[in-house]
């Protein structure tokens, strides 16, 4: 009885050892099948991450421009406020719209002024 026993032990564990060899092959084979595709997958992804690389480089190098062109821009905004004396970009595009007309009145003041002038210097002499 005993014997019996170790032979269908034996019996089991060598159909056991089969059944194991078969699944490694065939787990083999199937990572090899889809491996090819794995590879092609992988590689697409890693050109999509160097592609997404390169738009942000492209993107951050855009933006270090623009901050640098703002910068400028702002400084120059400053310089104006300086200079005109207004607080706000309000004022300040109210003052250079009206820049023109405040230009002519002031010519037109200075004419007036130089021909009362003339006609003082005539009216002394």
């Amino acid at each position: 009885r005993e014997l019996i026993l170790k032979q269908m032990e034996a019996n089991s564990a060598s159909k056991m050892e089969v059944w194991n060899n078969k699944r490694v092959s065939s787990s083999i084979e199937i990572n090899q099948s889809f491996g090819g595709a794995d590879k092609q997958e992988m590689e697409r992804l890693q050109k999509g991450i160097k592609d997404r690389q390169s738009q942000l480089d492209h993107l951050s190098k855009l933006t270090q421009e623009s901050a640098a062109e703002i910068s400028v821009f702002e400084e120059s905004i400053s310089h104006i406020k300086l200079s005109t004396g207004v607080n706000n970009m309000t004022e300040m595009i109210i003052k250079m719209c009206q820049h023109d007309e405040r230009q002519a009145e002031l010519l037109r003041d200075n004419e007036n002024a130089e021909a009362r002038l003339n006609a003082a210097k005539k009216a002394f002499f």
